[in-house]
């Protein structure tokens, strides 16, 4: 198995050894980077507005996939395998997800023989919310078989596909939390230096902006400079509840220097920004990012600046 571009191959063996042979006569002209499709704004069609194509001569092979590169590129591999008998060349390809924004076809060129598997890349767009999880996921893709003409072809995704259910839910759900609550640190006091530590008191603030529903945050992370922690003891679980019918909450936190090197903020990097897991009703806690404004980003670096070295 090696990897072309943007796409893992698979061959047969009578052709992977017409390839070698091609390899060294002629390099690894076929590498490249690989394609990331540009993001479109707008939800997904309905049902009802997409249009049918005929069945693809290729089939998948496996449920997609997402890697870490693909996670952070917001794409997803579609392992599709030629089990005809004439070779099929794929000039586009793109996900048509109703719980995903559209994106633009990947352009390929790909010329998959009889028996090849191909892992082609895909982009998806922003989550839907809800969306239409009862609609099948699919790709489509214009191919040729043999010297014919190009046709748009459809592939569908068995359902229920668990890699875009897990990139759909947790997105719809942080996108609720964003939605309904307001969460920030404010500073609760000046620099100090607690227990051997330089210290800042801080205030998790949480008001709702909308709706009724009840927020659970669980945790807080703190950054590569700072420990944060709730400074009741023993520290409250879960972090903060707020009820249906309240308004918001404040809780009380500690923010301590953990890395007094001085070269660490110049070597760190998202000194500022800490990360807390909130989900709305009993879902599934959420990772939301925290940057402080700059007027606690000053009394953090005031707190590091307590440091002995570097007084």
């Amino acid at each position: 198995m090696t990897r072309v571009g943007e796409r893992t191959t698979r061959r047969p063996p009578q052709v992977c050894a017409v390839l070698l042979v091609l390899a060294l006569a002629v390099g690894l002209a076929g590498c490249g980077a690989r394609q990331q499709p540009r993001r479109q704004q707008g939800d997904a069609p309905s049902r009802a507005a997409r249009p049918a194509f005929p069945v693809a001569p290729l089939t998948l092979v496996r449920p997609l996939e997402q890697d870490r590169l693909d996670a952070t590129r917001s794409a997803l591999e579609v392992p599709l395998r030629n089990d005809g008998r004439s070779p099929v060349t794929v000039e586009s390809l793109r996900l048509d997800a109703p719980r995903f924004s559209s994106v633009d076809a990947v352009t390929s060129g790909e010329v998959m023989q009889p028996g090849q598997e191909v892992d082609f890349v895909v982009g998806y767009g922003d989550a839907v919310c809800p969306g239409d999880a009862g609609a099948a996921d699919r790709v489509l893709l214009r191919a040729r078989v043999g010297s014919g003409a190009a046709v748009d072809y459809q592939v569908t995704v068995p359902a229920p596909d668990a890699v875009a259910g897990r990139v759909h839910d947790p997105e719809c759900r942080l996108r609720a939390v964003q939605h309904d609550f307001a969460v920030s640190l404010v500073a609760d006091g000046a620099p100090a230096v607690v227990a051997g530590h330089p210290t800042l008191p801080l205030l998790l603030r949480v008001t709702r902006r909308t709706g009724s529903d009840a927020l659970l945050v669980s945790e807080i992370d703190g950054s590569v400079l700072y420990d944060v922690s709730p400074r009741a003891v023993p520290a409250p679980v879960p972090l903060v509840r707020v009820t249906p019918t309240a308004a918001g909450a404040d809780v009380p936190l500690r923010a301590r220097v953990a890395l007094c090197d001085p070269h660490g903020l110049t070597e760190a990097k998202k000194v500022y920004v800490f990360r807390i897991y909130a989900g709305l009703d009993g879902a599934a806690p959420e990772p939301v990012e925290l940057s402080p404004g700059t007027d606690v980003q000053a009394l953090l670096e005031a707190a590091r600046r307590l440091c002995p070295i570097l007084r």
